[in-house]
């Protein structure tokens, strides 16, 4: 995962949208008490559109290019894939995945459709590793190429798959 540099951080804080959010917070917090903070409608509103628009940014900022790695503890599978979809996006996959399991053709077309949204390129399948046999040899092969950012299948069957 990347560090956030200290230009990540002036990006956001040259974000007129931020910067006006967190004046109207700082001026509404000293003419309100600190018990009142919670039901202040001006502080919910500016708090609202502060965490939004963090998050549109952050989605920016994580839309980058990176090495994911995806495991499933339950069968000890890995993949390693280059793309630069949201974390969302990358996390409904996961509960696709795992709701359609055994469902290839499924999977296959929301993965069509998912590559064709997202670059995609996978460089690494444990499937189709020939040193992998149960032996765990494969883990050296993830160490070697690494990941930014891991997804563990298993943390992502809904309740209902149980």
């Amino acid at each position: 995962m990347k560090d956030v540099t200290k230009e990540d951080i002036q990006k956001y804080v040259k974000d007129k949208e931020i910067v006006f959010a967190a004046q109207i917070l700082a001026l509404r917090t000293k003419e309100v008490s600190s018990s009142a903070y919670k039901g202040d409608p001006i502080i919910t509103l500016a708090m609202q559109r502060l965490n939004d628009r963090i998050s549109e940014l952050n989605e920016k900022f994580m839309s980058e290019k990176r090495k994911v790695l995806f495991t499933d503890s339950m069968s000890n599978d890995a993949v390693i894939m280059i793309t630069d979809a949201p974390k969302g996006c990358i996390e409904d996959l996961c509960r696709f995945v795992n709701e359609f399991y055994g469902e290839t053709e499924k999977i296959n077309q929301y993965y069509k459709d998912f590559k064709r949204d997202w670059y995609t390129k996978i460089i690494f399948d444990s499937d189709e590793d020939s040193t992998f046999y149960g032996f765990g040899e494969y883990e050296n092969n993830v160490e070697v190429i690494g990941y930014d950012e891991v997804y563990n299948l298993s943390d992502y069957v809904s309740e209902e798959d149980c």
